[in-house]
């Protein structure tokens, strides 16, 4: 059975929190469905992005059209206990900015869910590991073995930011106090349950 199968399996659906300018916002209303261009992505960070376009064709099927960045929400936003994107905070939007955010009610098959302070370590190019003697072990080989084999641990590594179930004191928090984000490929208006526009701080 394909991973994609056997994902189907487990379909459900879920709600999701994505943030969106008043442009992408428009172009859903006027449309009906959001896609979001290669061309749009953040430049300094297309190698993670690539990356991440590559784990969501593996995982969840390929996009639905060619040269598509991922749409990014929340499925957990601070924890499980506060899953919603507080508007009252900074840094959804550069301040000034008019936003929306978007509640989703979207199919699990749909979306590929990833821990996102782990996240941090596919955009800096850093080794993830699994424990803290992992890390000081990765460390030492620093020097003593051939930069592709690192480079090919590191990337390998990058699997368990999907591994939601895994804590470590050292690493990763346990999933009900995790922030969890959520990639799309598309957003469509049928999704969409309800909108807030806000002001970003």
């Amino acid at each position: 059975m394909s991973q994609r199968r056997s994902l189907s399996v487990q379909s459900r659906p879920m709600t999701l929190w994505s943030i969106q300018v008043e442009e992408a916002f428009a172009l859903l209303e006027r449309e009906g469905r959001l896609r979001v261009p290669w061309s749009y992505g953040e430049p300094d960070y297309a190698g993670p992005y690539r990356w991440m376009v590559q784990q969501m064709t593996r995982r969840i099927g390929p996009p639905p059209a060619k040269g598509l960045t991922p749409i990014w929400a929340w499925y957990q936003y601070k924890s499980e206990a506060r899953p919603k994107p507080d508007l009252r905070r900074t840094q959804h939007l550069p301040s000034g900015t008019i936003g929306y955010r978007l509640e989703l009610v979207v199919d699990l098959s749909r979306c590929l869910l990833s821990d996102f302070i782990l996240w941090h370590c596919v955009l800096n190019n850093y080794y993830l590991p699994i424990s803290e003697a992992d890390s000081e072990r990765f460390d030492a080989l620093h020097g003593s073995l051939p930069t592709v084999y690192l480079d090919s641990a590191t990337r390998a590594s990058w699997d368990r930011i999907f591994d939601l179930e895994w804590d470590d004191p050292y690493i990763a928090d346990p999933k009900p106090t995790k922030m969890i984000q959520a990639t799309l490929w598309e957003i469509n208006r049928s999704d969409v349950v309800a909108v807030d526009r806000f002001v970003a701080r």
